[in-house]
C-alpha cells in the first residue's frame, strides 16, 4: 500500500503495529501522527518549507493576519506600488513611535500571528512576505502535505515511535525512534546538498585581529 494520504498512513501504522482494524488504537493514531508533526516542526527547516504569501490589510488598519502556517519571516515588502519597498523590522515597543521617523510606513513588527504596521494601511495595500511555513497537520480535510508527499518514511517511523510508546512497547520505541531520526537527518542533509551542491557555505571574516609583534 502506497503511503500517500492521511488514511493510508493511518492504516499502514496499524499494520506495522500488527493491529489492523483494531478500533481500540485506530482512533488514537491521528494523535500519534500529530505528535510526530510537532517534533518534526522543531527539527526541519528546508527549502520545501519556503513559501510566499500576500497580506491584504484593511484600509486604515494597523494590523493584519499572518498565514496560519507561518513559522519564520524571511522577507517582507510592499508590492502594491512602484517601486517595491522593503520594510524594516522594529521591536514591538518601538513600532508605535515609528510614524514620526523618516520613511514612515516602512516599519513593522510581529505580534503573535499578526503583523503590526507603524502607520495605517492605505487603500489597496499589498504586503508580500517570504516565510518558512510549518508542517500542515494531516487530517481527513488535509490528506497530504509536502512532508508526506516527499518523505512518507519519516511520517511512518515517527508515528510508530509515538504509537509504541502509547502502547507501552518500550523495547520497540528505540528502534523506531532511530529510524525516525535517520529519516529526518537524511532530509536535512539532502536539502543542504541541493542548496549548496554538497560544498557547504564558506564564511570569510570581514575583519581580522591584527597581529602583535
Amino acid at each position: 500500500m502506497a503511503i500517500s494520504s492521511f488514511l493510508t498512513l493511518r492504516n499502514t501504522v496499524l499494520r506495522f503495529l500488527g493491529r489492523p482494524g483494531d478500533l481500540l488504537i485506530s482512533n488514537d493514531i491521528p494523535d500519534m501522527i500529530r505528535l510526530f508533526e510537532v517534533h518534526a516542526d522543531r527539527v526541519l527547516k528546508t527549502r520545501w518549507q519556503e513559501a510566499e504569501a500576500e497580506i491584504l490589510p484593511i484600509e486604515g488598519a494597523k494590523t493584519a493576519a499572518l498565514p496560519l502556517d507561518f513559522r519564520e519571516l524571511r522577507s517582507i515588502r510592499t508590492t502594491s506600488a512602484d517601486p517595491v519597498v522593503n520594510m524594516r523590522y522594529l521591536a514591538p515597543d518601538q513600532v508605535t513611535a515609528a510614524a514620526s521617523m523618516p520613511a514612515a510606513g516602512k516599519y513593522f513588527t510581529i505580534e503573535g500571528l499578526k503583523i503590526r504596521l507603524s502607520d495605517p494601511a492605505g487603500a489597496g495595500t499589498v504586503i508580500t512576505i517570504g516565510y518558512m511555513q510549518g508542517i500542515t497537520p494531516l487530517s481527513g480535510a488535509a490528506p497530504t502535505n509536502w512532508l508526506l508527499a516527499n518523505h512518507p518514511d519519516a511520517y511512518l517511523f515517527g508515528a510508530l515511535t509515538e504509537a509504541e510508546a502509547f502502547l507501552a512497547n518500550d523495547d520497540r520505541v528505540a528502534g523506531w525512534m532511530k529510524r525516525r531520526d535517520m529519516a529526518l537527518s537524511s532530509i536535512i542533509a539532502s536539502d543542504a546538498e541541493a542548496r549548496w551542491g554538497g560544498g557547504g557555505i564558506q564564511m570569510r571574516p570581514d575583519w581580522q585581529m591584527p597581529r602583535t609583534v
